[in-house]
């Protein structure tokens, strides 16, 4: 399930990951380069560098774990879990209706909770999206692994260290396990 065979090629794909992932690219295989970033404490790369070599859905699915994870954490667990419950609902069956409806909830969220961003990257995995009066478009490839982000750095920046950086290692770990196995 991986995309990338090195993490210099994910770059060059998505140059936007350079603003969530501040390590400098390398050409070595993806996964050690996601390892390596774990070793160094790197824990936020790791996160984002992991939601970006993970297919959309495997994103989703990694996204919407964290934020369970940290569900534990009361300034967390007080944010609206409907958003989260639809992109999960989409993961484990990932049809058009699903995708809407994690769409009409994550526009209506409170745009500063994690759960509400799980909704946007499962709303941004496919489909189309419009915003205002804008046409409908297919959402840009970048979007749903950003979204992914925002949803996991939301609920690592409010738990303070070093309880969200167990968290987040713990979740890498089974991202990596994901891009190596899929769902």
């Amino acid at each position: 399930m991986l995309r990338f065979e090195t993490a210099q090629a994910l770059f060059e794909f998505y140059p936007a990951a350079s603003m969530l992932v501040k390590a400098e690219p390398t050409e070595e295989p993806s996964l050690d380069f996601l390892r390596k970033l774990l070793s160094n404490g790197k824990f936020e790369d790791a996160a984002a560098f992991c939601a970006y070599i993970l297919p959309r859905r495997e994103a989703v699915w990694f996204a919407c774990r964290t934020v369970r994870a940290f569900m534990d954490e009361p300034i967390i667990a007080a944010f609206d879990k409907k958003p989260l419950e639809l992109a999960e609902a989409w993961v484990a069956q990932p049809d058009e209706s699903r995708r809407v409806a994690a769409q009409s909830a994550a526009t209506q969220g409170n745009q500063d909770s994690p759960t509400t961003w799980v909704g946007h990257a499962a709303a941004w995995s496919g489909g189309v999206f419009s915003i205002g009066n804008m046409m409908p478009a297919a959402p840009p490839p970048h979007i749903t692994a950003n979204a992914a982000t925002v949803a996991i750095l939301l609920c690592s920046r409010r738990v303070p260290m070093p309880r969200s950086g167990v968290i987040l290692k713990g979740c890498i770990f089974s991202g990596v396990e994901l891009a190596q196995t899929g769902l």
